[in-house]
């Protein structure tokens, strides 16, 4: 099923999972139900010699399918693909347990992101406000991750 389909149908507790190669890097995707809504993590490793090898994002507790949709469209503006290749994007539903999810948000936070607010306090990835700035003259080393 594609990213799209898995969202609609991911149920609380549940993990959709998606990877994604470009010519310059893979990009894995990872949503997690829970709760009080949805959390975002994104991994990307380079393939080449870039200056930033791994650029993650971790973005806990969108409320809403619409809100994560919208930040998923937002991904184009830091990673090389589109939104509709990425809502297109197969994917797999799985079980996930909640102390591995923190755990893989620890290791994508290790490898390649800072946020201003610990992981105890649920950092949101402000990617919503990609649209409003103006990202065109950022270069990679200048996208950082923004924390509410």
């Amino acid at each position: 099923m594609t990213l799209l389909e898995g969202v609609g149908k991911l149920e609380m507790g549940g993990l959709l999972v998606g990877s994604y190669q470009t010519a310059s890097e893979l990009l894995q995707v990872w949503i997690y139900r829970q709760e009080r809504g949805f959390d975002l993590l994104v991994g990307s490793t380079s393939s080449g010699n870039h200056p930033r090898p791994h650029r993650n994002i971790v973005s806990h507790g969108f409320e809403s399918v619409a809100e994560l949709l919208e930040a998923l469209a937002s991904l184009d503006q830091i990673y090389k693909v589109s939104a509709q290749e990425l809502l297109d994007l197969p994917t797999t539903l799985q079980k996930a347990i909640p102390a591995q999810m923190d755990m893989l948000a620890r290791q994508l936070q290790y490898a390649g992101i800072q946020t201003k607010d610990s992981l105890e306090l649920a950092p949101k990835v402000d990617l919503l406000e990609f649209e409003h700035n103006d990202t065109a003259a950022l270069e990679d080393d200048d996208i950082q991750v923004l924390a509410d």
